[in-house]
């Protein structure tokens, strides 16, 4: 899990992102969250994990300790 604080348009943020490792034969989701329409699920291969932000997502999809992580990002430009 990252903890994710952030500035985006004037406006601070804190989220929370959690990062799952999945191997699986069939691209398929279940649809029946009752909210499903209003998540963002999105696969991308490893190799191509260095353009998502924040950078340390990149960091979190290469590790390979096979541990639960709880890692705190907060961007330098937060406080002005």
């Amino acid at each position: 899990m990252i903890e994710n604080f952030f500035k985006y348009d004037d406006t601070f943020y804190h989220e929370f992102l959690y990062v799952y490792d999945v191997t699986t034969n069939v691209l398929e989701f279940d649809q029946s969250a009752p909210d499903f329409e209003s998540q963002d699920i999105l696969w991308l291969p490893i190799s191509e994990s260095a353009s998502v932000q924040p950078e340390i997502l990149s960091d979190v999809v290469r590790d390979k300790r096979d541990q639960i992580l709880h890692l705190v990002n907060q961007e330098a430009n937060l406080v002005s």
